[in-house]
């Protein structure tokens, strides 16, 4: 059965440490192993949203999330900073009448759970 999933890795309401120290943003690696993996699913198809690195703002990618109309929705949850964007998008994708699947992975989830 093919699967149509979304990878977002939301910005840190203070900004990026590696952008503002280093003056780089590292590759969403998690997100892109996890792609790689659905992308081996016949016909699937496989969008990641990085709103960081795209410079994009909530209302941006809870736009294209509804606009992809996915049928799961993984949400990283990289750093503390960024639990508070992240839990916003997933509320918001959740208010589509579309039946799909949300959740929130990385080690900070461990602190945050998911409503």
């Amino acid at each position: 059965m093919a699967v149509k999933a979304l990878f977002i890795r939301p910005s840190n309401k203070t900004g990026s440490a590696y952008l503002s120290k280093w003056g780089f943003l590292p590759a969403p690696l998690g997100l892109l192993a996890l792609a790689g993996e659905i992308l081996r699913i016949h016909g699937s198809t496989v969008k990641i949203i990085d709103m960081e690195g795209e410079r994009l703002s909530l209302d941006d990618v809870i736009q294209q999330a509804v606009d992809f109309k996915p049928h799961l929705v993984g949400i990283t949850l990289h750093a503390t900073a960024a639990h508070n964007n992240a839990s916003y998008i997933a509320r918001e994708i959740k208010k589509e009448p579309q039946k799909l699947y949300c959740w929130q992975e990385g080690t900070m989830q461990l602190f945050f759970p998911m409503n």
